[in-house]
């Protein structure tokens, strides 16, 4: 299956997502030891007019500073390459768009994302852009330089990763190209424009200008008088509504055309950001934003998330090395013995790397064809005897069992998917319909806080229907939790089902491969029978005229103390015998959100924990996952059990957090 695809530097390239001033976004895998390691986006920078000659020696510079600087905003395990002279970077996979897709699609789609979700993406821009402020290089702060929606990827979770770090300066070289970067201008501080180095202040111009394209819709105008005339005369494009002036505020001194009368970091810029979020009329949470992002591409989610799990299951790990278009011949006298004397059976390889690993396949074939062919020639010609019945071996047992037992996972997760597919839909429908609600509520109640501001005898009129407002989103947000506490009992719930009702019918499979077994010694003698395949769990018995008793069932499967069986297949789950409660971290009170933490703890059969893997956290720009690996690292459990042996298992812990009500 290799041959299906393009090797690029250090990566094979699955496909082409999406293409903009910058070059091209691929979903790739990043190759080690002639296999793919794992997977990737890759961002080729090989846009119109980009400079390739001073981005090539950056990546050193990037990859360097990429060592350095880390936090929750910035890409996980970031690389850098380039393939012929051609520039590229990348890091590690998480389901999502570049942010200027997710722009052109809500203005495309009229669908554009409310005041609380561009506030939140740009906090957690500025958080990324504050990471690495204390860092020096070359003998200056560091700055990004080269802020552009392309660098920022927003994933379908609800999360936000700036790349490009190192990359600003030598990126900066394509404004001399005229056309070059179009998009890009719009995001440049006027002295970068004018050919300054990349500077923090710059870095708070762009944040300023990327939170005014979110809620307008629109790109900030270039020009200086533009840009004046666009604030003045700005509107959110989610109601159409004038600017908010406590946001307004915030815009015209990010975006102030002198450096020192701007924030002076980025830290500034959020600081000021986080007053207006977590202090007033905004109340901005992870999940309503993953819901935007999938309402947005419901359709691209879904057929993307189809095509990574196939591309998983690919082999890609035959010839990627670059070869020769023409390979050298290689001298006679370093053939070995052996191949010089083997003969050609089928024409050489062609020339070309990856077709030549096909060859030799076809080779080896025909090669297996012609002994088979003189095997059954010698067969024809001596007598024709049935072959005794093969006693299986142990391994062949072994195997066997592996087998049903990947048949009894298969079943039951099919069986899963059939019971729930329905009614996870109808669930999902509801809980999406009343997400919008409560998002209708939000709205209306900043409207109603905003005009309560304008005067006393509006905040005296607005109380009434704001503790009303208040009210109906807090009952539709606990009805929203319990239809999906309702939904997990039921998967649960579906879950167990399915593996009792897999496992009898895969033991009623079985018993009845060994009725067939015997029963075949006494069907008709004009048949021609075929000898019965040993069953799974148990060696053949020696064929009998009287069947076995119905009541039979295949010997116990050996359990090794220790060995791992996901929750579907144990016979008793771990229980809790020591929690470990969850300390917020402050931040993450001061934030007033509501949320869920959900971990999957690996249970050993000691009832330790040896692993915590986070499956969801909202708010994770406030130390929530961290908090909650380490509570979830202290709990104590009886280990679950296999035919009465301790196991290794997963178990689940989930933390609910409001607060709001503090």
């Amino acid at each position: 299956m290799a041959e299906d695809y393009d090797v690029f530097g250090l990566t094979i390239v699955f496909k082409q997502i999406f293409e903009d001033d910058l070059g091209h976004l691929a979903r790739a895998g990043l190759i080690e030891n002639g296999a793919v390691d794992r997977f990737v986006w890759l961002r080729i920078l090989d846009g119109y007019g980009l400079p390739k000659d001073a981005i090539v020696p950056a990546l050193d510079v990037a990859r360097e500073i990429g060592g350095v600087v880390t936090g929750s905003q910035l890409p996980s395990r970031p690389f850098f390459f380039d393939a012929d002279t051609v520039p590229a970077l990348g890091f590690d996979y998480v389901a999502g768009q570049p942010l200027n897709r997710v722009l052109t699609r809500a203005r495309d789609e009229a669908f554009p994302l409310q005041p609380d979700n561009s506030l939140l993406i740009v906090e957690k821009i500025a958080l990324a852009l504050a990471a690495g402020e204390a860092v020096e290089y070359s003998g200056n702060k560091l700055a990004h330089g080269f802020l552009h929606p392309g660098l920022i990827h927003l994933s379908n979770d609800g999360d936000a990763t700036v790349t490009g770090f190192g990359l600003g300066h030598a990126l900066l070289g394509s404004l001399s190209t005229p056309d070059a970067v179009p998009g890009a201008r719009a995001y440049l501080a006027p002295e970068m424009l004018g050919g300054a180095p990349p500077s923090q202040t710059g870095d708070v111009y762009s944040l300023g200008a990327i939170l005014f394209h979110l809620l307008t819709g629109t790109a900030l105008p270039v020009s200086t008088g533009d840009r004046s005339a666009a604030l003045d005369a700005a509107h959110l494009a989610w109601d159409g509504e004038v600017l908010p002036n406590d946001i307004k505020e915030i815009l015209l001194q990010s975006l102030a055309s002198a450096p020192g009368d701007r924030y002076e970091t980025a830290s500034a810029f959020r600081k000021e950001l986080d007053r207006l979020l977590y202090g007033g009329a905004y109340s901005p949470t992870t999940f309503n934003l993953a819901l935007f992002m999938d309402r947005l591409f419901r359709a691209e989610i879904e057929a993307e998330e189809l095509a990574y799990e196939a591309e998983r299951e690919i082999d890609v790990s035959v010839d990627l090395t670059p070869t020769p278009a023409v390979p050298d011949p290689e001298p006679e006298t370093e053939r070995p013995d052996a191949e010089l004397a083997a003969p050609e059976a089928v024409p050489p390889p062609p020339s070309g790397g990856r077709k030549g690993a096909l060859w030799a396949v076809v080779a080896a074939v025909a090669v297996i064809g012609i002994a088979a062919v003189i095997f059954w020639i010698g067969r024809q010609s001596g007598p024709q005897e049935p072959p005794p019945a093969p006693t299986p071996t142990a391994a062949e047992i072994s195997a066997q069992r592996q087998a049903q037992e990947d048949r009894l996972r298969t079943l039951t997760q099919e069986m899963v998917k059939e019971m729930m597919v329905e009614r996870e839909e109808a669930i999902r429908e509801e809980l999406i319909a009343r997400q919008a609600r409560i998002e209708e509520l939000q709205l209306r109640l900043q409207q109603s806080e905003r005009r309560a501001k304008t005067s006393t005898v509006a905040a005296a009129k607005e109380a009434e229907t704001r503790n009303e407002l208040m009210k109906e989103i807090e009952e539709q947000e606990k009805a929203q939790r319990k239809q999906e506490e309702a939904l997990e009992t039921e998967r649960q719930e579906a879950l167990e089902s399915a593996a009792r009702e897999a496992r009898l019918t895969a033991e009623g499979g079985a018993a009845g491969a060994v009725v067939a077994t015997d029963t075949d010694s006494v069907v008709d003698s004009d048949q021609e029978t075929a000898p019965a395949a040993p069953t799974p769990a148990m060696v053949p018995p020696t064929p009998s005229p009287r069947a076995p008793k119905p009541t039979e069932r295949p010997e116990t499967v050996a359990v090794k103390v220790g060995q791992f069986f996901p929750p579907a297949e144990a016979d008793t789950l771990p229980v809790v015998i020591k929690s470990q409660s969850l300390e917020w971290p402050r931040n993450a009170a001061r934030s007033k959100g509501k949320g869920v933490v959900v971990v999957q703890l690996t249970v050993n059969a000691s009832g330790g924990v040896d692993e915590v893997e986070m499956l969801r956290a909202d708010h994770t720009g406030w130390g929530i996952p961290e908090a909650a690996v380490e509570a979830a690292s202290g709990y104590r459990y009886k280990p679950g059990t296999k035919n009465g042996v301790a196991i290794t298992t997963h178990a689940f812990v989930t933390w609910r957090y409001d607060f709001t009500l503090e």
